[in-house]
C-alpha cells in the first residue's frame, strides 16, 4: 500500500474541497459565536425531534447510532491495518493509521475544549442531563468550560474511519471496490441523521463534524505515504 486506496480526483478538487469545508466551518464557528439565526434552528429542531420521537424510532436511532462509535471503528481499522502490513510486508499502513488516530483526536478535542457548548440535552451549569435543556441564550458558545458538543466526533469518526478501513481492505478483497460508494457514504448519513435525531448534538455540531472529517479524510488521500521517511530498521524491511 502506498497511498489509502481509493480514485483520486485531481489535485485542485482536493484543495477545493478542503477550502470550501474550512471556510464552512469557520462560518459555522462565527454564527454560533453569540445568539444567530443558526442557533435558533439548533435550538428548534432540537425541540422538534424531542416531541417527535417515538420508542421504535428511538431505539433504531440508538442503534444505528453505534455507526458512528470511535473506539470500536478505530480498532477495527487497526487490525485491518495491521493485516494489510502484514501480507504486504510493509508498515506503513500502521503510520497512516497512527496518524489518523491523532489527527482524528488533535482536530476535535482543541475545538471542542475551546468552543464551550452544551449539548442539547445538558443541564445547564452542570455536565449532567436535564431537563432542563438550554434555551436559545445558553445554546451558542462560551457557556460552561466542561460543554464540549461542538464539533460532534461521531461525525468526524463515521468520515474519516469508514474512508480508511475501505482504503486498507480493498488491497485484499478486490471485490468490496463495489460497494465503495455505499460503504463511504451511507455510515455518515446514518450517523448525521441518528445524532441529530436523539438530539446528542446540536445539527450544526453534526456539520461541522462532516466538514471537518472530509478535511482530514482528504489530506490523508492526498499525502504521499510512500515517501514517508521510516527509520533505517523498518526500511530495510520493506518488502
Amino acid at each position: 500500500m502506498t497511498r489509502p486506496y481509493a480514485p483520486r480526483p485531481r489535485w485542485w478538487v482536493d484543495v477545493a474541497a478542503v477550502l470550501f469545508c474550512l471556510a464552512f466551518v469557520a462560518g459555522l464557528m462565527l454564527l454560533l459565536s453569540e445568539v444567530t439565526w443558526a442557533v435558533r434552528m439548533d435550538v428548534a429542531i432540537r425541540d422538534w425531534v424531542d416531541s417527535h420521537r417515538p420508542a421504535p424510532m428511538f431505539w433504531l436511532a440508538r442503534i444505528l447510532n453505534f455507526l458512528g462509535q470511535g473506539t470500536p471503528l478505530a480498532v477495527l481499522t487497526g487490525l485491518a491495518a495491521a493485516y494489510l502490513a502484514y501480507r504486504k510486508k510493509t508498515i506503513r499502513p500502521l503510520v497512516v493509521f497512527v496518524a489518523a488516530y491523532f489527527a482524528v483526536g488533535g482536530v476535535i478535542g482543541p475545538i471542542k475544549l475551546w468552543t464551550d457548548r452544551y449539548a442539547p440535552h445538558t443541564l445547564p451549569g452542570t455536565e449532567k442531563l436535564g431537563p432542563p435543556y438550554p434555551t436559545v441564550e445558553q445554546s451558542d458558545f462560551f457557556q460552561f468550560d466542561k460543554a464540549m458538543s461542538f464539533p460532534s466526533g461521531h461525525t468526524v469518526n463515521a468520515v474519516v474511519w469508514y474512508a480508511l478501513l475501505l482504503a486498507f481492505l480493498v488491497p485484499l478483497f478486490p471485490k468490496l471496490d463495489r460497494y465503495r460508494l455505499w460503504i463511504r457514504l451511507v455510515p455518515p448519513v446514518i450517523v448525521t441523521w441518528s445524532m441529530t435525531y436523539l438530539a446528542f448534538h446540536w445539527f450544526t455540531d453534526v456539520l461541522a463534524g462532516l466538514a471537518l472529517g472530509i478535511i482530514i479524510e482528504r489530506v490523508f488521500f492526498r499525502l504521499p505515504w510512500e515517501r514517508v521517511p521510516l527509520p533505517a530498521r523498518l526500511e530495510r524491511r520493506e518488502g
